[in-house]
């Protein structure tokens, strides 16, 4: 045989095997016959196809690219370069290689729907359904309006993506992503037990889809169901969504299971800083159970974790980190004590601030009068990819400040026009580099008002009065419909009655303000 008909055959073969699902079959039939032709465009392309499939992203796009060397009008070789840019997180690289074949292929629907896809990753929400949509124009594929529900869910079109969700499932019943989506939909039109229903159909599909039943984990934390919501909450580890990896997987994983008496244990934080500081509280339960405690975190909590009550040492992820036995990660200590609605450790002050430090934020406060002295947050992280839900637009806050009292700003960060629009007192934002700081300042104000965002849990922790002001749908940890709260007695809990409408919650929260100036002013006299 010819080396010509032994390289036809060597690409037949993978092909072949590409269609039988054997990728790494395929991938040795194209390097043998690449081996023969190197500079085979089409080999390289379907040896990039294969190691996509593998999931060896670096080499698919250095094999895409070599393609491309040698046929830069491949549009169908683009797109896929596109791909392994997107899945390795170059989400930007990967729009611009979509519309590189676009401009070859104006109406190319896999291009347009995974341009979609890459643009939803970037947050362009509002470009991703335009091209989800020319996606569906073009080819009327399921899955483009699977894309199109996504996009309107991330815009908070919740309605019309439960609608669209819908459409998908008349075509596909069996679509997981669809039956996925529809149930965050569901979620958050507080529509819980669906949701449940939704994310349990799509699990007897697929068994083994991480997020899925994480998104059922929230639901269930949501409804009350703590039994089971944590043990679902352990799948965070497996859901690409969050990029949660496993830590100090060489050390014992403790989960409640057996007796540390005498051992060191390494609580590590994770996620943001409120699951930080709410989950902190189980320190001294674990001590009780014989560990020598260390906490593990960043540096900005590094001062209230020594605070705690049961932690011998606290180190920071900028710390070598010294011997331990075992340890757990902070937010899976609630199913390790196998907490309940009626077990949660609810006993506060649990953290605190140097007495020194809170006595000269009194005296400082003190220049400023005697009006009742509340602090304010309005915005959430801007890493959380729900911040825009979860943030109360700064001019919706302007009512408040008719009220009697004098204002803090409680926001860092690059809230200092925020902060003036509003008229709050905020020269002392640059002094709050810490949690600990931040403590110092909340322990010597008579009221904090803020969103659900790490000052809430930091209140609540203080066990300083906290009025939280919640997103109609809001996060697991709040539970529905309370205006209480199981994880800080202090805090009381206001709803959006209707998603955005933040005048509503700001009118509630003003009445509120003005009762509780003038019991005030009644206690005082």
């Amino acid at each position: 045989m010819s080396d010509v008909a032994r390289f036809v055959e060597l690409v037949r073969q993978g092909l072949e095997a590409n269609r039988r699902g054997d990728a790494l079959l395929a991938l040795t039939s194209y390097d043998r016959a690449l081996a023969l032709q190197p500079r085979s465009a089409d080999a390289l392309f379907n040896r990039g196809n294969a190691l996509l499939a593998l999931g060896r992203y670096p080499e698919a796009l250095a094999s895409y690219e070599k393609a491309l060397e040698l046929r830069s009008d491949d549009a169908e070789a683009l797109n896929n370069r596109g791909n392994a840019l997107r899945a390795l997180g170059r989400h930007a690289e990967a729009v611009a290689s979509y519309e590189h074949a676009l401009r070859i292929v104006p109406a190319y629907a896999k291009a347009l729907g995974n341009r979609g896809t890459a643009l939803l990753a970037l947050e362009r929400a509002h470009e991703a359904l335009d091209s989800f949509r020319q996606a569906y124009t073009a080819s009327q594929d399921a899955p483009w309006m699977i894309g199109i529900a996504h996009a309107l869910h991330a815009l908070e079109r919740n309605e019309e993506a439960l609608e669209a969700y819908e459409r998908a499932l008349a075509v596909n019943p069996s679509a997981v992503a669809a039956l996925g989506g529809r149930g965050n939909v569901l979620q958050a039109l507080n529509r819980h037990e669906e949701a449940l229903s939704a994310y349990q159909h799509a699990l007897a599909i697929d068994p083994k889809d991480a997020e899925t039943h994480w998104n059922e984990a929230l639901v269930r934390l949501t409804l009350g169901d703590y039994r089971r919501g944590w043990e679902k909450y352990e799948w965070r580890w497996d859901n690409p969504a969050l990029r949660s990896p496993r830590r100090h997987s060489d050390k014992p994983l403790w989960m409640g299971e057996r007796d540390i008496a005498g051992q060191t244990i390494l609580l590590h934080a994770e996620q943001g800083y409120g699951d930080a500081i709410q989950a902190i509280r189980y320190a001294p339960l674990v001590a009780a159970s014989g560990g020598r405690v260390i906490g593990h975190c960043r540096v900005a909590l590094s001062g209230l974790f020594r605070s705690v009550q049961g932690v011998a040492q606290v180190v920071t992820d900028e710390d070598p980190l010294p011997p331990f036995d075992c340890h757990t990660p902070l937010m899976s200590l609630p199913l390790a004590f196998r907490t309940t609605l009626e077990t949660i450790p609810a006993s506060v002050p649990y953290v605190a601030a140097p007495q020194p430090r809170v006595h000269a934020w009194r005296t400082r406060l003190a220049r400023h009068g005697g009006k009742p002295k509340v602090g304010l947050a309005w915005r959430g992280n801007p890493d959380f990819s729900r911040v825009h839900a979860k943030s109360c637009p700064v001019e919706r806050l302007l009512p408040l400040m008719r009220e009697d009292c004098t204002f803090f700003s409680l926001q860092t960060g690059d809230a200092g026009a925020d902060a003036a629009r509003l008229g709050l007192i905020a020269d002392h934002i640059g002094e709050l580099q810490t949690f600990e700081d931040t403590a110092a300042l909340v322990q010597a104000l008579d009221l904090v008002i803020t969103v659900d965002t790490a000052v809430a849990h930091l209140a609540g922790a203080l066990a300083r009065p906290v009025w939280i002001m919640l997103p109609f749908s809001a996060d697991w940890r709040w539970l529905r419909g309370r205006e209480d709260s199981p994880w800080y007695s202090s805090a009381c809990l206001v709803r959006l009655p209707r998603a955005s409408d933040w005048d509503s919650v700001v009118a509630a929260v003003r009445q509120r303000l003005r009762d509780h100036c003038v019991g005030k002013e009644k206690t005082d006299g």
